[in-house]
């Protein structure tokens, strides 16, 4: 059978531009950048009583940020070596442990005012903010302010203090109700392109999970607390003095790496070494 050079190559480009409109598609997140905003949150229509907003557990490894599987009910290589670490109860393997914990993250659809026409958008906030959210809904001068038709748009104040890492994060919500939009013909278009949050964040493969947990481990097992806060987040995590010192020593540590891949328990032992512990 004769093949159609030409052919294939426009079929690559067709299949390459898809993908690209895709993921642009797929992953609308709104930054609350330094400054003033309004915005308005939107229901998820699939919310479950007392949870109006979707939660994701997520491992941040660096650049790498991962569902963590569990959450599912799927294996999940790192709460299999977390668990193994907890369960030894030593101090330094504490410290390691810790950092395997996941970080819960909730989403809200949002659209951002003065840019109705850029669609709906995903904002996801820390614990804090998210209790403030909350905090809305058992008001009584506010309450379900996701009501489509007699709802409240919310202020979004970000500032920088001085000598703080993290910017501040303000919510308020208006003292006015309001429409989500102006005309039902307007909101029924906004809301019919409300993101698919399972399809944006889902597991990884239990391979591709185990793959960055050892390039983390071959790495010293960086810290990272940014969870997300470093363009207006509210949950920056908070280490202990010699946590952090722990985590200066793994930086110094080199593991030597040939051609072949390290297995999870063969850097993990590496790991053990340079903080002078044993697993048992």
């Amino acid at each position: 059978m004769a093949i159609d050079l030409n052919a294939i190559k426009e079929k690559l480009k067709a299949l390459s531009e898809n993908k690209q409109r895709g993921s642009s598609q797929q992953i609308p997140i709104w930054y609350a950048d330094l400054g003033e905003h309004q915005i308005r949150c939107l229901p998820w229509p699939d919310a479950q009583p007392g949870q109006p907003f979707h939660e994701r557990a997520i491992y941040y490894f660096g650049t790498n940020k991962l569902v963590a599987p569990s959450q599912f009910g799927q294996p999940d290589p790192v709460k299999e070596m977390r668990d193994r670490l907890f369960s030894t109860k030593k101090e330094d393997d504490k410290v390691i442990a810790k950092r395997l914990l996941p970080k819960v993250r909730a989403y809200i659809p949002v659209i951002v005012r003065g840019k109705e026409s850029e669609g709906v958008k995903l904002w996801n906030v820390g614990k804090e903010i998210h209790a403030r959210l909350l905090g809305f809904f058992v008001d009584s001068e506010i309450g379900d302010f996701l009501d489509l038709e007699n709802g409240y748009d919310l202020k979004v104040k970000v500032t920088k203090a001085a000598g703080k890492k993290y910017n501040d994060t303000a919510v308020d919500a208006a003292r006015k109700p309001s429409p989500a939009m102006p005309n039902k013909k307007d909101l029924a278009d906004i809301v019919s392109k409300m993101p698919n949050i399972n399809e944006i964040y889902k597991p990884k493969s239990y391979e591709t999970c185990k793959r960055i947990l050892d390039e983390w481990i071959n790495a010293g097992a960086p810290t990272d607390d940014s969870d997300g806060t470093t363009r207006g987040g509210d949950d920056a995590q908070k280490e202990t003095a010699s946590a952090k010192q722990k985590a200066g020593d793994a930086k110094d540590v080199k593991v030597t790496t040939g051609k072949s891949k390290k297995s999870t328990d063969d850097t993990l032992d590496d790991l053990e070494n340079m903080f002078k512990t044993s697993i048992e």
